[in-house]
């Protein structure tokens, strides 16, 4: 599965899946694991390149909303039909729950 995460916590959370193998792309501020050094970098996570987003062509896109400002990713993302979940954890529960759901997927 081809995979982009837009903010550093996602990037994290693929890490500690042990799927960061699967990202073909990252924002620009994502440092961890160190896999993802190498990766092509779409931005800052406020304003990420949907148009270098669109040419990975990802199966999968992890959104957050975790600062104000994201909603524009995630409208661009539906605007454009790119396949995308978008996680918030608010609470240790919705990190545990964030885990588990992206796992899954």
């Amino acid at each position: 599965m081809k995979v982009i995460s837009l903010c550093p916590s996602n990037t994290e959370v693929l890490g500690y899946l042990g799927l960061a193998g699967q990202l073909i792309g990252v924002d620009d501020y994502s440092d961890w694991p160190e896999q993802v050094h190498h990766l092509p970098r779409l931005g800052p996570d406020l304003s990420i390149n949907m148009d270098m987003v669109e040419e990975l062509n990802p199966d999968l896109v992890i959104a957050s909303l975790s600062v104000p400002g994201m909603e524009k990713n995630v409208e661009e993302l539906k605007k454009r039909k790119i396949p995308h979940i978008i996680l918030n954890p608010q609470s240790l529960t919705d990190i545990q729950n964030d885990l588990v759901a992206t796992g899954k997927l």
